[in-house]
């Protein structure tokens, strides 16, 4: 081999190599904070928040909360969930309580919300409105709690949903 195709080999193996380099240090490193997903829908800007904490699978007196997503819309965070039924027996509807959670596990506030009626081993969605004043950047898990009146920070009801 002459000098100058050594030299052209050698070139190119740098660039591969840091080609390499360059693909993993931009793909081997997850960030563990709120992941945000920016959708655009009929003109509107709607932020879609999860963390790796909010996708972890949550017991309250046996149903199964799974499925935890934030969005925010015009001003709004939607609080969305699935509900499964793993208590054996059917349920009737269940009036619940809502911790927003920072990463230090300190509650932001709480919302009212209401599991419908469902059947043993059936799931059901949950949803849950307030206003985004600034929180829904601290957001990142929830905890279910029982209903109690002086446990309520926030005064907005809960959407009952009609999915059964």
């Amino acid at each position: 081999m002459k000098n100058a195709e050594k030299k052209r080999l050698y070139i190119l193996i740098g660039a591969v190599a840091l080609i390499i380099v360059l693909i993993i240090a931009f793909t081997g490193k997850k960030d563990k904070n709120p992941v945000a997903d920016t959708n655009i829908n009929s003109g509107e800007e709607t932020k879609v928040m999860t963390t790796q904490k909010m996708a972890e699978v949550k017991q309250y007196s046996g149903f199964e909360i799974s499925n935890v997503q934030f969005k925010v819309e015009n001003n709004m965070i939607v609080i969305e969930a699935n509900v499964k039924n793993n208590t054996g027996v059917d349920k009737k509807g269940e009036v619940i309580n809502i911790n927003v959670l920072d990463k230090e596990g300190n509650k932001i506030t709480s919302v009212g919300g209401y599991i419908d009626p469902v059947k043993a081993g059936e799931s059901t969605p949950i949803y849950s409105t307030i206003l985004a004043n600034g929180a829904e950047n601290k957001v990142y898990d929830i905890e279910i709690t029982e209903k109690r009146e002086e446990n309520t920070t926030n005064t907005n009801t809960a959407t009952q949903n009609t999915a059964n």
